[in-house]
Formats: structure tokens, C-alpha cells, sequence
């Protein structure tokens, strides 16, 4: 470890391999050390290598976001330590820092938390029972039985600690995340089973905890279509419950060893009309003078980050945290919420649909730190196209590993046609400094199998991680449309070349049991002839004419097929896993 010169970056890493005096790594800290390693890695010739030999090369590097993130939701189906672990193995191997756990939400509640057994107990399982007050109920095929491995399962604390040890030394951050006031259905649910057994016990505290009003008469539908899913502001019992939870994390962090400077408070999807019949929230804003709903979201997320600050910790959360919804001309509209800009507050924007295009533009600019996580580019849970093969939703985009690749951060609108950008707003040179990072996000609705995860995230995130790390290329920022769309295909040729040809088949010898995606081929029918290409070079393509799909032991596509049969292609890792068959009738 050592100063890099020029750079100011702790992550920043100096590699130089030189045929006399062998390979050295200076880092401005541990971490840059680290990616310095992964680079050399990286250089390292593969197993037949015409030529063995290592390159002589000064490589001074440093990545332009602090941010680079992957988060990894274990609340709507559950995923274990192993998974956790391997992939956060795949974040380090890559560059990325920052794993942002979603552990709570309606469907799951996946973290011990001490003095709140029925977290767990009950929130962490769902299932058929033939009483209320003991589990949740079955949700993404999780089915009647409990003990689903999927629909069923949390993290001890004893877990949790090895996660965070283990994260820790490949130098990434944990983010937990606590879902509030929506998406916390599972909290509700089992503190009101808590309540329930406490008062029949005759306990005095059996409301300590309560985090919802018996009395609400609200008329509400989550996008999940849930209506008892919100913690609800005008119990006191629930910003308890929120400051008993914090601390225990804050605890566990500190146990570790290992630092925590934020905790993620959710914030997304407060349906409409929620709290406006609850006679507790009600009598709140009355005593607090608030007229509207707008303002009893403030006053909940003041009080939040009163406790967070107790605890020295800044407060993130979903753009809506750092939002105030509002009407203008007619319409809903999010704007940038004057109450908290000053606060501290690191909103993470997923959306960037129709309307809100500029949103996190207009965040950062107010003042808030921003992490990008718009759903058409980074979205990893969105299938890749309208294939019905292709697992994955498809509510906010399709995205393909190009969709990923031509992400550009500071200016999302700049390919999009005049009329998109009318009334946009850009970022300012201070709106810029703002924009913390970007980050890969995966819900797990879909997600049962870990191979699953595979599928989805690999290799979309390597496009995640590459925008994430380098600056940005020329064609992001060349304003001649032609030269840039020339740049544009010599970079993204030279992308795939490198996933194809290098990264991919690296990651084959490094590790096992990584099932990353290996999309169809793409075919065509000309002049009698079948032609196949595919977006990763350097896969092969093997083909049949018989009807059944390719194996290994297959022919190899190695010019244009001129078999007059229906002609079904894949292509092969060098393990010789297949990807997607594409066929096509040659008559």
C-alpha cells in the first residue's frame, strides 16, 4: 500500500509489470490493492494461450463512481448464506463495493432481531395454518407447506455476522434495508400477533410495539394488492418498534467490527389513501398542525432520521423518501421535497418511466445524494425480452445486456428522440456532484432457485460494473450523432468481444456453477442458406437438423448451414453448458 500519484480516490491502484523487475500493486488503500489484484487476474493468460507471456504495462486506475452497487432482495423469496456469499464473491471479482440487503418487506421478514422473536417466528414464514397469528400466507409460489426453503427462512444474528465479516473482507459495504411505512406487512403482521398473545398473558406491554390502528378505516391497495400492510405514524409504538430495530442492527454491525454509516428506510409505494381514515393519525395531525398526508409523511421520515442520527447514521432510502407528491396542472407529480434537502438524505431513484424521466436529475439537483437504479437499465429482475422462455417481469422495461451497456449516467435522455427531453431537466455541475453511484437491483417475486439469479443478473452486471468503474466512453459524450453511433459500435464490439472471449470463459476455470445467461443465437435465411451469429463471440455454436437440441457432442456452426431441415442452433460456454435454442425452417 502506498500514494498513487495523481489520484485521490482510496480505491485507486497502481499495477506495473515489468520483465525485470516483476509485477508490482500500489494502492491508495487496502481496497485498491485489492482491485489492482483483480486486474492482474484479469490479465493473466488463459489455459491455451497462444502466447503465456504476461504484457509489460503501467496501469493507473480508480473508479469514477464510490457507489457500485448490487442489491439482493431476500425478503420476497428467500435465499440463504451460500448465496449471499457466492455472490458476493462475484461483486468483489468485479469491482463492485456495495451490497444493498433488502431484508424486509410484505412478504418477509429475514433478520433476527433481539427482544422480537415473532419477526422471524412469524414474519419469516409463510404457510397454511389453521389459526390467524402464525405465519403469513403462501405468496410467490411459496405454497402451503412452511417449510419451503423459498418462503421460509431468516438470517440468526450469528449469520448475519459472517455476512457481514465476509463482506468485509472483500471490501464491500452493507446496506440493510428496513422496509417502512409500506412493504411491511410481515412487521405488522407479526407485531399484531405479539400484541395478541401479550394481552391474553396479561401483559402490560402487549401495545409496545404495535404498528397498526385497529380503529383505521382507510381504503388502500399496495400494488401487491395488500390493504394491512403500513406502519402507521400516529401510534407511538411504531417509531419504538422502528428505534428498537435500528439499534439491534446498529449492534450487530458494531459486533462485527465492521462500520455502518447508513441504514436503507424503504419509502417506496405508499398507496394512495393510506392513514387518511385512521382515527390515530388523524388525532396526530391534529396535534402536530399537519393538513395533509404529504405533511404526516414528513413528519414520519423526521422522526426517523432523529433516530438514525441518534446513532450517528445517515438516512437512504427510495426516491420517495427524498419526494413530496403534489398536483400540477391536473396531474400528479413527484417534486424534490424542500423539507429534507439538507438533511443528508441518499435517495436511490429506480424510476425513470414516462414522466419522471429527470426525477433523478431533479433530486440531486435540489440537494439530495442520488444513487441511479433506473428500472429500464438496471433492473436485473426484468426479463430480457418478450421471449416467453425468458424468465423475469416485465412491468417497467425489457433489458438486454446492450440495454445495461448503453446506460449513461449523467445523461439518461441523450438518445432519446427531441420530444422525450422537452421540459426534462438535466443535471447542473452541482446536481452532478451529487450522483453518489449506480447500482444493480434484483426482487426476487420471480426468484425461487438460486440458478435463477444466475440467469438474470450474469452477464448484465459485468455492463453494470463496467459503467460503475470506468469514465464515461466517447460516444456517451460526443454530440455528433453519426460519430458517436460509429463510436458507439466500436465500443460495444469491443465489450462483447471481451465478455465473449476473456471475461466469460475466465469465469468458467475460476468458478463452478456460475449458469450466467447465454442468450439464442441470432438466425437468418439467405439465399437457401442458414447463417448464425451470436451477441457473445467467441461461445461456440453448435447445430442440428434433426429436431432434437444441440449437445456438446453436436456439430460446430462454422459457416453458413445449408441443410434444407428445420435447423435448431445453441451456443456453449467452454464447459459446454448450452444457452437458448433458436431454430428456423430451411425449406
Amino acid at each position: 500500500m502506498g500514494k498513487v500519484e495523481g489520484q485521490t480516490s482510496p480505491e485507486a491502484y497502481r499495477l506495473v509489470i515489468d520483465a525485470r523487475n516483476g509485477i508490482a500493486i500500489t494502492g491508495n488503500s487496502p481496497a485498491g490493492v485489492f482491485y489492482g489484484l483483480q486486474t492482474l487476474r484479469d490479465l493473466m493468460p488463459l489455459p491455451g494461450t497462444a502466447d503465456p507471456a504476461l504484457p509489460e504495462v503501467a496501469i493507473t486506475d480508480a473508479p469514477r463512481f464510490g457507489h457500485r452497487g448490487l442489491m439482493l432482495d431476500v425478503a420476497r423469496n428467500f435465499h440463504g448464506k451460500s448465496t449471499v456469499f457466492k455472490w458476493l464473491d462475484l461483486m468483489a471479482r468485479y469491482k463492485l463495493n456495495t451490497l444493498h440487503f433488502h431484508l424486509t418487506d410484505d412478504e418477509g421478514w429475514r433478520l433476527e432481531i433481539a427482544g422480537l422473536p415473532e419477526l422471524t417466528a412469524i414474519g419469516a414464514v409463510r404457510g397454511h395454518s389453521t389459526k390467524p397469528g402464525v405465519r403469513l400466507q403462501p405468496a410467490y409460489g411459496s405454497g402451503p407447506d412452511p417449510r419451503d426453503a423459498a418462503g421460509s427462512g431468516h438470517f440468526s444474528r450469528a449469520d448475519y455476522l459472517e455476512i457481514l465479516r465476509y463482506a468485509k473482507a472483500r471490501h464491500i459495504d452493507v446496506i440493510p434495508e428496513i422496509e417502512m411505512p409500506g412493504h411491511a406487512r410481515a412487521a405488522v403482521q407479526a407485531m399484531e400477533a405479539r400484541y395478541h398473545r401479550r394481552k391474553a398473558a396479561g401483559g402490560k406491554d402487549a401495545a409496545k410495539y404495535l404498528l397498526h390502528d385497529f380503529d383505521d378505516r382507510s381504503v388502500y391497495k399496495s400494488p401487491q394488492l395488500y390493504n394491512d400492510h403500513v406502519i402507521n405514524p400516529g401510534l407511538e409504538s411504531s417509531y419504538t418498534f422502528i428505534a428498537h430495530v435500528v439499534a439491534e442492527v446498529v449492534k450487530l454491525h458494531r459486533a462485527a467490527g465492521v462500520p455502518l454509516r447508513t441504514i436503507h428506510m424503504g419509502g417506496d409505494e405508499l398507496p394512495d389513501g393510506a392513514w387518511e381514515k385512521s382515527p390515530a393519525s388523524l388525532a396526530l395531525m391534529r396535534r402536530e398542525k399537519l393538513e395533509t398526508s404529504a405533511d404526516l409523511w414528513d413528519y414520519f421520515y423526521d422522526r426517523v432520521d432523529g433516530i438514525l442520527k441518534r446513532h450517528g447514521l445517515f438516512a437512504s432510502g427510495w426516491e420517495e423518501m427524498a419526494a413530496r407528491k403534489t398536483t400540477l396542472a391536473g396531474r400528479h407529480k413527484l417534486i424534490p421535497n424542500p423539507r429534507f434537502t439538507q438533511r443528508g438524505f441518499s435517495a436511490y431513484v429506480w424510476n425513470n418511466k414516462e414522466g419522471a424521466e429527470d426525477l433523478a436529475y431533479r433530486l440531486a439537483n435540489a440537494g439530495y445524494d442520488i444513487v441511479l437504479a433506473p428500472v429500464t437499465k438496471m433492473y436485473m429482475d426484468m426479463a430480457h425480452n418478450q421471449n416467453p422462455e425468458e424468465p423475469g417481469v416485465n412491468w417497467g422495461a425489457y433489458v438486454e445486456l446492450d440495454d445495461v451497456h448503453d446506460f449513461i449516467p449523467f445523461d439518461y435522455l441523450k438518445n432519446a428522440p427531441d420530444k422525450a427531453r422537452i421540459g426534462k431537466d438535466g443535471l447542473t455541475d452541482y446536481g452532478r456532484r451529487r450522483v453518489r453511484g449506480i447500482e444493480a437491483t434484483l426482487f426476487t417475486e420471480t426468484v425461487r432457485d438460486p440458478a435463477r439469479i444466475d440467469y438474470l443478473v450474469m452477464p448484465r452486471l459485468l455492463a453494470v460494473a463496467e459503467r460503475a468503474w470506468a469514465p464515461d466512453p466517447a460516444w456517451a459524450t460526443e454530440a455528433d450523432p453519426a460519430r458517436a453511433a460509429a463510436l458507439h459500435r466500436t465500443a460495444w464490439s469491443g465489450f462483447v468481444n471481451a465478455l465473449g472471449q476473456r471475461v466469460l470463459p475466465r469465469l468458467d476455470l475460476e468458478r463452478a456453477g456460475v449458469d450466467y445467461r447465454i442468450a439464442p443465437p441470432g438466425l437468418l435465411v439467405e439465399n437457401g442458406r442458414v447463417l448464425a451469429n451470436h451477441v457473445l463471440p467467441g461461445l461456440t455454436l453448435r447445430y442440428t437438423s434433426d429436431g432434437s437440441p444441440p449437445a456438446a457432442t453436436s456439430r460446430p456452426v462454422t459457416g453458413p448451414i445449408a441443410e434444407r431441415r428445420l435447423i435448431k442452433v445453441a451456443a456453449f460456454d467452454r464447459n459446454g453448458r448450452p444457452g437458448l435454442v433458436a431454430s428456423v425452417e430451411n425449406r
